[in-house]
């Protein structure tokens, strides 16, 4: 009996060290700090998240998949029946830093858009959804894009 505990306990170690170590993905490993190893297991286990979609936007500076902020702006994500959806916002004007906020969810630390050279940066969205918090960074001004995760 004790054989078969250890073999268990060694099997489940090998495979929470694959993940975070990102065995066979092309990007060669997962940062766990930024939150996307959360997302990473989600897919393994359950396959990947719905998209948010730019209608379940609103705030002043909501516009179809386009969020013109002038200086700060509050954005909630609308309730949806999908666990877990991904909004993946990406960079058209200025910088910007994006903090999360879920209901009963502890929040995402604030992300930079554009961070380095990525212009985009994605969010795990729960069911119950949330609200952005947008600040510009780089001036009084910037711009965000709702983008497909894919894109």
């Amino acid at each position: 009996m004790k054989v078969v505990v250890l073999v268990l306990v060694v099997a489940a170690g090998l495979l929470v060290a694959f993940v975070v170590m990102g065995i066979g993905k092309p990007n060669g490993g997962v940062d766990v700090a930024d939150g996307r190893f959360v997302g990473d297991l989600r897919d393994l286990l359950i396959g990947p998240a719905d998209e948010v979609l730019p209608a379940e936007l609103s705030g002043d500076c909501v516009s179809g998949s386009h969020l013109a902020v002038a200086g700060a702006c509050i954005v909630q994500v609308a309730p949806s029946d999908s666990p877990v959806r991904e909004l993946s916002l990406e960079s058209v004007a200025g910088s910007a830093k994006v903090s999360l906020s879920q209901p009963d969810q502890i929040d995402v630390p604030a992300r930079t858009i554009p961070e380095e050279d990525d212009p985009k940066a994605s969010f795990s969205v729960f069911n119950a959804g949330g609200t952005l918090v947008i600040v510009c960074t780089s001036g009084p001004s910037c711009g965000l894009r709702v983008t497909p995760e894919g894109a």
